[in-house]
């Protein structure tokens, strides 16, 4: 586990010790649900926000650490031309976080099962520069270094991979300004509800009957359950998608149970059609949770939402000391279950349109790969492919197939992938592999090589445009929850009584 995790996971067990000491004291001095609540919440995004917080500076100090590393083992190569001494010189002089990764690095290079090491290490470490350069130096030492233009190919890609870090330095710092300011806008509002109901009830007393009602109530946890929601949404904006993924191994403990598997798998069969559309649905949003885990989170979303519907409505029944449940709340619990059901299919779908922004990246990321890969001698399209999977994200499962299609046939399987995906630039790139055996991968590159300045300057500015469109969408989702409690928490109310009150005035006119 890398120093960042570490760090990350003792902090966490802080926070959570911290968290519920805070929830017995706060919900000790005002003991309601709606603290309860906003207690919750308050601890989760402090939590979120913290540890995301340590991970973001982390990842900035490592990447600083890194650039400064690759000064000093480019200076050292050109010295000794050995990628192991260098690395071993330049491990003496890096940061502490970098240093970690460094011996790691040297011990993978000098290791006697180094395929094995270099899986485990590509499978743990999210950082995809450090990922790259160690792709770097174990492609230098199986293929040998190359002279391209007088000049060493290893250390101009070195050069290459600084200039990529500059760029997502930069990137990072953007997005934390740009972002800054947007979660407060999403959450301030849930933490007025209280204060709005009193100053209401206060000016107009009437009022009280709306906000303790089954309406009143059912409209406060809407406006919760949007902020969480939106707040949510924000994050998956925000972030920078890794490449080693989380497991969903409480559902996949769950789905493992026999009578539950069953269950499952006669679902899939039933329902084959759809199946297919959510396979596509999480292969383009580059969710790696299955099918089996994903129908399994809906129902229990489903399920645990009724039981909360039901047991709010109940309480609120015992609570007022009036009677049994209603049919229409039970109806409207279902509904709100029914909503909590197809959650997780619209933020599947909200996640696939913020891949599609995030596609861009992914190709100068395949292209950036293909410039340190283009002049190594006995190169082949299938390993440039195998590099391209390895760090891919969006385009991943497509170019897995194609790989696994390959010994079968190249050029038909090489078709296929370029068939599978929709994004123009994408296919731009499919069409350069697919020429590659007819005119060699270096004139099928050849304008990628010599317009590396271009991409690099394009690249900032592809990450401009965006990001302002993801900030763009970032302000809609954050003031949504504050107009839904202006407009229908404060608002409204008062409409409905002065309505109620004015009809009461027109009724007694009449009856004089």
């Amino acid at each position: 586990m890398s120093l960042i995790a570490n760090k990350t996971m003792k902090t966490a067990f802080l926070l959570w010790g911290l968290s519920f000491i805070s929830i017995i004291l706060l919900f000790a001095s005002d003991p309601s649900l709606y603290t309860a609540a906003i207690v919750i919440l308050l601890l989760v995004i402090i939590h979120h926000e913290i540890l995301n917080g340590i991970i973001h500076s982390k990842e900035i100090k490592l990447l600083k650490q890194l650039e400064k590393y690759l000064s000093d083992v480019r200076h050292s190569y050109y010295i000794n031309h050995m990628v192991e001494e260098s690395i071993e010189e330049a491990t003496e002089h890096c940061g502490h976080e970098m240093k970690i990764h460094a011996i790691k690095l040297y011990d993978i290079l000098t290791s006697d099962d180094t395929e094995e090491d270099i899986h485990k290490y590509q499978n743990t470490v999210p950082n995809k520069f450090l990922r790259l350069f160690l792709s770097l130096c174990i492609t230098v030492m199986e293929y040998g270094d190359q002279e391209v233009s007088g000049q060493s190919l290893f250390l101009d890609n070195i050069k290459t991979l600084k200039n990529d870090i500059h760029i997502e330095l930069l990137k990072l710092s953007d997005t934390k300004f740009r972002f800054s300011g947007l979660t407060f806008i999403a959450v301030i509002p849930v933490f007025f509800l209280q204060l709005i109901k009193d100053w209401s009830i206060s000016n107009l007393p009437e009022l009280k009957i709306f906000y303790e009602s089954s309406t009143g109530v059912v409209l406060g946890i809407f406006i919760y359950i949007f902020t969480l929601i939106s707040y949510s949404m924000i994050n998956h904006l925000k972030e920078i998608k890794s490449i080693v993924q989380k497991d969903h191994f409480i559902l996949d403990k769950f789905v493992h149970i026999p009578w539950l598997n069953h269950l499952l798998e006669n679902y899939i069969e039933k329902h084959y059609g759809k199946i297919l559309y959510i396979k596509e649905l999480l292969k383009k949003a580059g969710d790696n949770i299955t099918v089996k885990q994903f129908i399994l989170q809906r129902l229990l979303f489903q399920v645990i939402t009724f039981l909360i519907s039901i047991s709010i409505f109940n309480g609120l029944h015992i609570k007022n000391h009036e009677g049994h449940l209603m049919w229409q709340e039970v109806l409207l619990s279902w509904f709100i279950s029914l909503i909590a059901y197809y959650f997780p299919l619209w933020m599947i779908l909200y996640k696939r349109k913020i891949a599609t922004l995030n596609m861009d990246d992914e190709i100068i990321q395949f292209q950036s790969i293909i410039m340190m890969l283009m002049y190594m001698d006995r190169m082949s399209v299938l390993n440039i492919l195998e590099f391209m999977e390895s760090f891919a994200v969006i385009f991943k499962d497509s170019i897995q197939d194609c790989i696994n299609d390959y010994n079968s046939g190249d050029i038909q399987a090489l078709e296929e992938l370029r068939e599978k995906e929709a994004y123009e630039p994408f296919k731009r790139l499919v069409d350069s592999l697919i020429i590659c055996d007819r005119i060699g991968i270096e004139k099928a590159f050849d304008e990628i090589s010599t317009d590396r300045l271009y991409y690099q300057d394009k690249r900032k500015q592809d990450n401009e445009i965006s990001l302002s469109k993801k900030v763009v969408v970032g302000k809609l989702i954050a003031y949504v929850p504050l107009m839904i409690t202006v407009g229908f928490y404060l608002i409204l109310p008062f409409i409905i009584e002065s309505l109620n009150q004015l009809k009461g005035y027109a009724d007694e006119w009449n009856m004089l």
